[in-house]
């Protein structure tokens, strides 16, 4: 197939595969790729579901917007799942999966790592950003890909206003956190929430010291199966304060791959809030949910 392949553009012959990476976000709509991530991304380009190209791309060869270029090779032609995974700087790529030429695409997923009690998960870091594409590749064809390089997690915060200091009077050594159900312990790389239920543990705290205004700040969890049903349990100690539960019909697919979730509570009232991309809904607590 490569005789007389010298020259460029000859028919039959090799190709260039163009990729751009960039970040849009309906969450976050003034960021891009370089103020959000500005780094490097670590390439993986799956053949028929088995890993057979891996590179890490420098972020001096994409900044801007810029294309970086692959010439194809029959190992990077025809059905082809392409990932791309990225942190923001100055963190290194050790936070990124690391998959060896060969393995499967079905068999990678991301999972969380237990507590020390081994009963709930320890939250993920939310700003890694997961992109992916999909393609019947021909070897022997220019092709441009644009892949948007989203948070891979859901990222997930919950604030908690306490006016009458319950959570502080309720509570020894500081231990408030809140408990996220609804949610999936892995994640395969089609963003799907795959696995057993996950209960994900999130310490809250009060930041500005004024003993009325407590977060979570910003976690982040896998996402939901079909048909779970997303709820934050707010809790001082082993004591439950409150649970606000997300009615389905609300988030009718649970939490996504690349959401974000900000659930906000005045103690005592009977609703909360919660915001997702750019509308609020209040929603009344219901005893027992």
């Amino acid at each position: 197939m490569f005789t007389g392949c010298l020259d460029e553009n000859t028919i039959g012959c090799p190709d260039d595969m163009r990729l751009v990476f960039y970040l849009s976000d309906i969450y976050e709509p003034s960021a891009n790729y370089d103020s959000k991530v500005g780094n490097d991304i670590t390439l993986y380009i799956f053949k028929d579901k088995r890993l057979t190209y891996k590179n890490v791309i420098p972020y001096s060869e994409i900044e801007g917007g810029k294309e970086y270029v692959i010439r194809k090779t029959p190992d990077i032609s025809g059905n082809l799942e392409l990932i791309a995974w990225a942190v923001p700087k100055p963190r290194l790529v050790s936070g990124i999966p690391d998959y060896q030429i060969g393995y499967l695409f079905d068999d990678q997923l991301i999972s969380y790592i237990a507590t020390r009690a081994e009963t709930h998960f320890v939250p993920l870091e939310y700003d890694i950003h997961l992109g992916s594409a999909s393609a019947v590749e021909p070897i022997d064809a220019a092709t441009t890909h644009s892949i948007n390089m989203l948070y891979a997690p859901c990222r997930v915060e919950v604030r908690i206003r306490d006016i009458d200091d319950i959570l502080e009077a309720s509570t020894s050594g500081n231990d408030m956190h809140v408990l996220t159900q609804g949610v999936m312990s892995q994640m395969n790389l089609r963003k799907q929430g795959v696995g057993s239920t996950a209960i994900v543990n999130a310490p809250l705290s009060c930041p500005s010291g004024d003993g009325e205004n407590y977060t979570t700040g910003r976690f982040g969890v896998l996402p939901s199966a079909a048909g779970q049903t997303v709820s934050v349990k707010v809790m001082s100690n082993d004591k439950e304060v409150v649970t606000l539960t997300v009615p389905q019909g609300t988030l009718p697919k649970g939490a996504e791959s690349g959401d974000l979730l900000i659930f906000e509570y005045t103690l005592g009232d009977p609703f909360f809030v919660i915001t997702i991309a750019d509308y609020t809904v209040k929603i009344e607590i219901v005893e027992g949910m």
